[in-house]
């Protein structure tokens, strides 16, 4: 089973690219990857929430909401269920899926 290794500003999410979605709540995925890497609207506004992961076998994936222009950060926690998965391989999604449907049957 792929394990997550660490989820955080220590993993390096420069160059992944979006590669799927995964329908979850905001809660869903802190039970699953713990509390996001970071919760402030990037510099273009584009993400409000984003966790960077690199999972067991190094594949790194990023789970990011993507242009609510407007919207609150409590707005997207409460309301957002179509969150990015980006990552640098096509592997980066079934990854995600898979922990955190651990985490949903746990």
């Amino acid at each position: 089973m792929i394990t997550v290794k660490t989820v955080g500003r220590n993993v390096k999410s420069g160059g992944t690219s979006l590669q799927g979605y995964v329908n979850a709540t905001y809660d869903m995925l802190v039970k699953a990857f713990g509390k996001p890497t970071s919760q402030r609207p990037s510099g273009d506004d584009k993400v409000r929430i984003e966790w960077d992961i690199k999972f067991s076998d190094n594949t790194v994936a990023t789970i990011y909401d993507w242009k609510n222009y407007g919207r609150s950060i409590k707005w997207v926690k409460e309301n957002y269920t179509e969150w990015h998965v980006g990552g640098d391989n096509k592997h980066a999604v079934e990854k995600v899926l898979g922990v955190l449907n651990h985490s949903i049957n746990a």
